[in-house]
């Protein structure tokens, strides 16, 4: 018997498509260079995909996988810190996601030193 153990689901098999991952990069970019206490905000609008969903809903669900592409592409980014350890970068999602559904505030940053150190 041939047996393969796949990743079925999670942050590492979420495809992040390029324009979405050229996005990532460049909010990064800009995070990077400033404050700890900056982050970015988009207000989503998804496309309604079943006649019972909502624009709320659409827009809800454009949100969330924003966030889950956002996971993937941070964990995919390996970092040089300044003392040599190396480490993936952290998509942290920030706000009221209950009340604020559509809305994604987010920062992209490299965890300090002690936290995922290779």
């Amino acid at each position: 018997m041939d047996m393969v153990i796949e990743i079925a689901s999670g942050i590492m098999a979420t495809e992040v498509p390029e324009d979405a991952a050229a996005d990532f990069a460049e909010a990064y970019a800009v995070l990077a260079k400033l404050p700890v206490n900056r982050q970015v905000s988009v207000t989503f609008t998804g496309t309604i995909r079943e006649p019972k969903e909502t624009q709320e809903e659409a827009d809800a669900r454009a949100a969330r996988l924003w966030v889950k592409q956002g996971k993937a592409w941070a964990a995919s980014q390996i970092v040089t810190r300044e003392d040599g350890s190396k480490t993936p970068l952290t998509f942290a999602r920030k706000g009221d996601v209950k009340a604020l559904p559509a809305r994604v505030s987010f920062r992209i940053y490299a965890p300090r030193p002690g936290k995922n150190a290779e």
